[in-house]
C-alpha cells in the first residue's frame, strides 16, 4: 500500500504558499489592468520615438544660451518640418539636443 504524505512533509519543512486564493482577485485585476491599457492606447495612441518617425538629432554645446525660437526658425528654414528643440544643462555651457523630422 502507497504511504500518504502531506504537502508540508513533500515540501521538507518549507513555507507552502496558499496562492491560488487569490486567483480570482489576480485575474480580474490583470484583467482590468489589461482593458484599461487598451483604451489608454486607443485614446492617446503611441508615443513614436525618433527611432521609429525617422529624423535627424544633433547636439550641441554652447557658450551662451540661446533664443529657441530662432534656432525652430532656421531648422524650419533649412527645410525640417516641426523641429522639436529641447534644452538641457546648466551654467556655464549649454546643451541642446535638437531632433527635427526631414
Amino acid at each position: 500500500m502507497a504511504q500518504e504524505y502531506t504537502v508540508e512533509q513533500l515540501n521538507h519543512g518549507r513555507k507552502v504558499w496558499d496562492f491560488m486564493r487569490w486567483d480570482y482577485w489576480a485575474f480580474g485585476i490583470s484583467g482590468f489592468l489589461l482593458i484599461l491599457s487598451i483604451i489608454i492606447i486607443g485614446v492617446r495612441g503611441f508615443n513614436w520615438g525618433l527611432d521609429f518617425t525617422g529624423g535627424t538629432v544633433i547636439e550641441i554645446t554652447l557658450e551662451k544660451p540661446v533664443d529657441m525660437d530662432q534656432v525652430r526658425q532656421s531648422l524650419q528654414k533649412a527645410g525640417f518640418e516641426e523641429p522639436q528643440l529641447q534644452n538641457f544643462g546648466r551654467q556655464p555651457r549649454h546643451h541642446g539636443a535638437y531632433a527635427a523630422g526631414a
